[in-house]
């Protein structure tokens, strides 16, 4: 009975620390350049996404919209995203929101592939913000607002829940291996 429990303890931790699927994440390297991330099993298929803040947060002059990227490299663009993507703008950038948009079209982001949209934030802010797209995999008109998640890579401070996840996975790999000895 105590090796299960061990080994209970050793799989739900080690499981429950792991990262779980998430969608299209936001995810800002420590030099605050900053990517959309698929880590779903299936293609996102991007028709907008959207930053905002209560505060001043966003460089309109350092962000690289999925727009301004089609308009340098359109042919590169289509082939990497689909022939849509094209069709991508802006939406009125300022200090406390950033949007990129397609009407009735989208980008098709396949699973664990990358988009770089530059080093949007001001310097020496603190990040607090919301992030949010549409997924037009449900077709459109019926494409719900999704909260995206943001993953800050450039302040990693484990969360303490992760850390005792942690600790008790490692305790119970411990306490069972003790026992098969």
């Amino acid at each position: 009975m105590r090796r299960i429990l061990w080994a209970l303890l050793a799989v739900g931790g080690i499981a429950a620390a792991s990262p779980a699927e998430a969608g299209l994440v936001l995810v800002i390297e420590p030099d605050k350049s900053t990517y959309l991330v698929n880590e779903s099993g299936a293609d996102v298929l991007l028709n907008a996404y959207h930053l905002h803040a209560d505060q001043p947060m966003f460089d309109p002059s350092t962000w690289s919209s999925i727009g301004d990227q089609v308009l340098a490299d359109p042919l590169g663009m289509a082939s990497k995203f689909g022939p849509k993507v094209v069709v991508f703008g802006e939406a009125n950038p300022f200090d406390r929101s950033l949007a990129d948009l397609a009407l009735l079209a989208y980008a098709v982001i396949e699973p664990g592939e990358r988009i770089s949209i530059g080093k949007p934030f001001l310097p020496d802010v603190e990040l607090d913000f919301v992030f949010e797209y549409l997924d037009a995999a449900g077709g459109f008109g019926s494409t719900p607002v999704m909260q995206g998640e943001v993953r800050n890579l450039s302040a990693a401070v484990p969360e303490p829940a992760s850390c005792t996840l942690l600790v008790l996975g490692v305790a119970g790999l411990w306490g069972l291996r003790r026992r098969v000895k």
